[in-house]
């Protein structure tokens, strides 16, 4: 379901048209114009581009959707587009990309969705005190925001794999369905993360010169907050393709199972089978074929046979039993005494 979006005081912005606005929440002194896509025009947007003084190599880059992030830098001018497709986010139904191009003094964000990205950044740098952003410190923020749609898939994601790890009496078939959707998600969150760690990699070698030790401290942390986000996937990854092995393994189980049974059944009847066939042969010279008692000898014949394969199948399976908890105790044996010897 679509989420509930967050709203910024009016004083905190200007409305400049549709779809348009200036922003100037507390700790902002610089020209932030903010753009939502759907309620607007490409030349709308080229227009306030070039007005805050966007180079034109970059008026291409605002209206182009790729779907995997990036970055691009001109001169002192920065674009940074940041992307996730609503079958990741599963809290929209809209696909969702945010733009943010800026200078030393300016800065410009563009909106294709609503995820409330712009009001909570504003509300964040409001609560933070009256200490003055950068360009460049907002754009972090933003990303930071950008950030945080993305756990609430992860979570939902573990939620899923513990019902599916509980629920054992649910089908196989669903299951493995299940968990195979849920590891396509996974890998789109991992492919969609990737673009904005490299971003933020080449964002530090940027900025590692001019930018203040403020906004270089929030860019490493904003990599190392990708990372740890990239690592819970792993993690969920991991439990997904053990739960997969574990009903593959079943599976196997069930098989080798009915493998068992079939082998007594066709130990057991096959000697019989061959026999049952070579007396009823319809040629001259059978045995017993004049012999009026004939049927019950042979019947008698029959289950002896079936009686002394079953007994020599019972003692097999002993053996082999007794074999494999001698081979066990060996092993626990060797374990402790292992354990015992001195360091």
């Amino acid at each position: 379901m679509p989420m509930k979006l967050q709203t910024i005081p009016v004083q905190w912005y200007e409305d400049l048209g549709p779809g348009a606005r200036r922003l100037s929440p507390p700790g902002v002194d610089f020209e932030w114009i903010d753009l939502l896509a759907s309620a607007t025009s490409d030349g709308v947007i080229d227009k306030y581009a070039r007005d805050i003084g966007i180079p034109p190599e970059f008026l291409d880059s605002l209206h182009e959707r790729g779907f995997e992030s990036g970055r691009r830098r001109f001169s002192e001018s920065t674009l940074l587009r940041l992307e996730l497709p609503a079958e990741i986010l599963m809290e929209t139904e809209d696909d969702y990309d945010l733009v943010i191009a800026f200078s030393n003094s300016r800065m410009l964000t563009l909106r294709h969705g609503n995820l409330g990205v712009i009001e909570t950044t504003c509300d964040a740098i409001a609560q933070n005190g009256a200490e003055l952003r950068t360009p460049l410190g907002v754009a972090c923020e933003l990303m930071d925001e950008f950030l945080d749609r993305v756990p609430p898939t992860i979570r939902r994601i573990a939620a899923v794999l513990d019902g599916t790890e509980t629920e054992r009496a649910n089908a196989r078939s669903g299951r493995i369905e299940a968990i195979n959707q849920i590891r396509q998600i996974l890998l789109r969150v991992d492919r969609h993360l990737d673009p904005v760690q490299t971003m933020l990699q080449r964002c530090i070698v940027d900025f590692s010169t001019t930018a203040t030790a403020r906004d270089l401290a929030s860019l490493r942390g904003l990599l190392e907050r990708a990372g740890w986000i990239e690592h819970r996937i792993d993690g969920q990854l991991e439990r997904a393709r053990i739960l997969s092995e574990q009903d593959h393994i079943r599976a196997m189980d069930e098989m080798s199972g009915s493998m068992y049974r079939l082998s007594w059944i066709a130990t057991i009847f096959l000697p019989l089978t061959f026999i049952t066939g070579l007396l009823g042969i319809n040629v001259k010279g059978i045995p017993f074929a004049d012999d009026s008692g004939a049927f019950w000898l042979v019947c008698g014949i029959l289950g002896l046979i079936a009686l002394v394969t079953m007994m020599i199948l019972v003692l097999f399976i002993q053996l082999g039993r007794s074999h494999q908890k001698i081979r066990l105790h060996d092993e626990q044996d060797a374990a402790s005494k292992i354990r015992k010897k001195p360091a």
